[in-house]
Formats: C-alpha cells, sequence, structure tokens
C-alpha cells in the first residue's frame, strides 16, 4: 500500500516560495518555442521577444530601464557579478556588511581587493558609525555590499544612508535586494543604488534564475564592466551563455504580477504579529531584531534552554515530524550546524544563538497555518521542559 506524504504546513518562505500559476503558465508557453535566441531567424526571433517582454517586465518592477537588466541564474551570481565591477570601476577595497548572505561574504573573502567587514548593532543593522569609520580609515575608493532586508531576522538595513555616504567619499555601493523586490516597493533608484540583485524563487518565480540591476553608467558595455561567465556575448556581455527562456519568463510573469500583491505580503506583518504574541507570552523565548524595522513576514527566535533538545537543528526535525516546515537562523556546512553569522554579529551568545529558528510566511500563509505552528510549538516545548525537569531530578534519585 502506497502511503500518501504528509501535508506540511510551510513556513519557509524566505528559503523559496511557491511559484505563481501565471509564472507555471508563461514557463510552458515559453518551454514551446524550440529555437536559440541568438539564431536570427524567425523562430529565434520569437524566443528573443520572450527575453524581451520578460526583461521589459523586470525593469518595470524595479522602476529601471530595461537594459538596465542583467538576468543570471539566481541571487548568488547576480551578486557576485556585481562584486566583480569593483576593480572595473576603479575600487581599491571592499567593504562588506557583517550580516550579508554567505554567498556574498564567500565572493568577497575571493576577491582580489582587502575587504572589511562593517559590523552590526545589537538589531541586526549595519553600524552606520563603523560604516563612517571605514571610510575614514583610507583615502582609496571603496565598493560597499549590503543588503537591503536580512534573510534570517528580516531586519531592514539602512541602505539609503549608506549609498549618500559612500557616494559621498567617490565609492559605489551593490545592494542584495533578493528578500525584499516582489515582496514590497522597492526602486532601487530610490536609494540611489549602483547595483541591486534580486531572485525569483523569493517573489512567486521559478528557482535558478536572477537578475542583476546595472544603475550606473549601465548601457556602456566592457570595459570597463566585466563580465564573470564570458564566451557568447548574451546579456551585452555581462553573462554569456544561453539564457534559461523558461526561467526568465517565469521571472517575468512573476514581476508583472508583484505590485499587485504587495498589500497581501504587507497584511503578514498581522499574522507576524500573532506569532510573536505567542511566543512571547510563553516565557521563555528571545526574539531577535524586535527592535529594528523587519520584513513583514519574517521571525527570528530561539527558546531560552540550554538542553540539546532545544537546538535549532533537534526542534526543526521536531516540528517537521509533526507536519511544520521551518529553518534555523544558522548556516549548515558540512553537516555541523554553527551559530548564525547574522546573530554573532548582532552579539549573541552562541548558546542562544544555536537555538534560533526562522519563521518566514508567505503570500499563502493562513492564521490557521500560524495557529498550527503554535500548537506544534506548544508541544515542542512541553517536551523539552519535561526533559530539562528530569535531568534536573537525576541527581536526587541517586
Amino acid at each position: 500500500m502506497t502511503m500518501k506524504p504528509m501535508m506540511h504546513t510551510y513556513l519557509d518562505h524566505n528559503a523559496s516560495t511557491p511559484v505563481w500559476e501565471e509564472a507555471l503558465n508563461a514557463m510552458r508557453e515559453a518551454l514551446g518555442v524550440d529555437a536559440n535566441p541568438s539564431s536570427p531567424h524567425a523562430p529565434g526571433r520569437r524566443a528573443r521577444a520572450i527575453i524581451d517582454t520578460a526583461r521589459e517586465q523586470t525593469g518595470g518592477l524595479l522602476r529601471v530601464s530595461p537594459l538596465a537588466v542583467v538576468f543570471t541564474s539566481g541571487g548568488a551570481e547576480a551578486n557576485g557579478l556585481a562584486l566583480a565591477q569593483a576593480v572595473p570601476l576603479g575600487a581599491k577595497r571592499l567593504l562588506v556588511s557583517a550580516g550579508e548572505h554567505p554567498c556574498v561574504l564567500q565572493h568577497a573573502a575571493a576577491h582580489s581587493l582587502p575587504t572589511r567587514i562593517v559590523q552590526l548593532d545589537k538589531n541586526g543593522c549595519m553600524d552606520l558609525d563603523d560604516l563612517d569609520a571605514a571610510l575614514c580609515e583610507s583615502d582609496d575608493i571603496a565598493f560597499l555590499a549590503c543588503m537591503a532586508a536580512n534573510n534570517e531576522t528580516g531586519a531592514i538595513q539602512p541602505i539609503e544612508q549608506a549609498a549618500e555616504r559612500m557616494h559621498g567619499a567617490g565609492g559605489f555601493i551593490h545592494c542584495d535586494a533578493v528578500q525584499t523586490i516582489g515582496r514590497i516597493p522597492f526602486y532601487p533608484a530610490d536609494y540611489n543604488l549602483d547595483f541591486c540583485a534580486l531572485s525569483a524563487h523569493k517573489m512567486g518565480g521559478p528557482a535558478g534564475v536572477g537578475a542583476l540591476a546595472c544603475l550606473r553608467e549601465t548601457l556602456e558595455m566592457p570595459p570597463p564592466f566585466q563580465g564573470v561567465i564570458l564566451g557568447g556575448g548574451q546579456e551585452r556581455g555581462w553573462r554569456s551563455g544561453t539564457e534559461n527562456i523558461a526561467g526568465i519568463a517565469g521571472l517575468g510573469a512573476a514581476a508583472s504580477l508583484a505590485p499587485a500583491r504587495f498589500e497581501t505580503f504587507n497584511k503578514l506583518g498581522q499574522l507576524r504579529g500573532k506569532l510573536e504574541d505567542e511566543l512571547v507570552s510563553s516565557g521563555n523565548v528571545t526574539i531577535f531584531s524586535k527592535g529594528a524595522n523587519r520584513m513583514p513576514n519574517t521571525s527570528c527566535f530561539a527558546m531560552n534552554d540550554t538542553t540539546q533538545a532545544a537546538k535549532a537543528e533537534s526542534s526543526i526535525i521536531a516540528l517537521d515530524l509533526m507536519g511544520i516546515a521551518v529553518s534555523s537562523g544558522s548556516a549548515c556546512s558540512s553537516g555541523k550546524l554553527a551559530p548564525s553569522h547574522v546573530l554573532t554579529a548582532m552579539g549573541v551568545g552562541s548558546h542562544l544563538a544555536q537555538n534560533a529558528l526562522r519563521i518566514s510566511l508567505g503570500w499563502q500563509t493562513t492564521r490557521a497555518d500560524i495557529e498550527r505552528f503554535l500548537e506544534s510549538w506548544q508541544e515542542l516545548a512541553s517536551r523539552i521542559k519535561t526533559k530539562e525537569n528530569q535531568k534536573t531530578l537525576e541527581p536526587c534519585l541517586h
């Protein structure tokens, strides 16, 4: 007898959110075009038209010229492509916020330029005083990477103030806006950004496709700008390789749908508020970045407990077995769960950081989903408390 898989309550939308039906339809239509978009014949022109339409849709979402949009394989590649422009632009050093996504931190670590980490404050926002200090350390031109909103805590970063400081010092700023674009109104030109990355699968499009918006002298192709994937000259030399037509079509469709769904996403803050109120009422939970302006869908918290059962790895497995899908505020590397670099940079102790869970809501999340999570959480907390009490009593029983 075949068993049906458990239907999970999905609360991990910052990792990936379901694809909109309209985006799936656009992808199906694109898959029916059997041609290379670089070919000059009629089938090739039909393929090119799909990409051109998606570029217009994506540019429309960002309120930038379609020519400023470079399609990539996702947010990680877009971030790497942006950082690759530091040297051609004349930068002599990189500045990187301590809370950046690992793809940015690792690209910076592998970069030819020296890197200075800019610290976070206790709420998980980039410390502008430390940015000022970093800029004063040298007259060399600097290139800053600072995300729009943190993927773990949801803390919205001070990118407008950062851009003002960078340009005042003759430098540049790139923003990883993967967690904001397509979810809330976010227009790179309003923040005076130089580069901005997005990813389709955070906004109702498919995984494996993203884009970099290039807002400086965007239409002047290399030199001075530098592609990372070379060979075919696609994406005007920024990113060679035959385009992922279906993925790009899905991204474009999701981009065109996004503005009509901003209000729905913003209302997720009410569900997040109910979640956190219930967690706090338990009296044994710390919520991170509570004092910051946050994305309305994101909550990062930890149980104030030192037992092994309270650690994120154990909690995620236990909740999964109860049909609840959440993720951790930690980065998993080679099977070893380490404290989140974001929480560590905020000054959170390692024991508490190792307990951190992330709940991230999506357009489909309902009040019933929150209630199911809270019921499961209460059951989990009760189990942990029982184990802790048993452990406390053990010495008295001998």
